[in-house]
């Protein structure tokens, strides 16, 4: 017996969504009913859970974002060459050591 429980309004209300709808759409309507119940029963709209989880992603890809942009900065910042002057600076008072003899 093909499609076994579901009593016969379940089996009279499935073929009918077969025949009128095809597979797909029968699919797409038990979806779509199933979701609307669900809004009735809870009846907690889907716009404040979709923009709660908005919030809480939005705050969690900020975090990553400025997590990623802290180590950028310190690898780039790594990278960067240190420039090293080709002279010796010194102070006004200190006299430089001689490197050469003068005979």
């Amino acid at each position: 017996m093909k499609g076994a429980g579901g009593g016969l309004l379940g089996y009279y209300f499935a073929n009918s969504l077969y025949f009128y709808f095809g597979v797909k759409g029968a699919y797409l309507v038990l979806i779509s009913l199933s979701l609307i119940s669900a809004l009735f029963i809870t009846e907690v709209s889907y716009f404040y859970i979709f923009s709660n989880w908005g919030n809480k992603i939005k705050i969690v890809l900020n975090n990553i974002y400025n997590v990623l942009n802290n180590i950028g900065a310190k690898f780039f910042k790594s990278l960067r060459r240190k420039e090293v002057p080709d002279y010796q600076e010194y102070e006004k008072d200190e006299i430089p050591k001689k490197i050469f003899k003068i005979k």
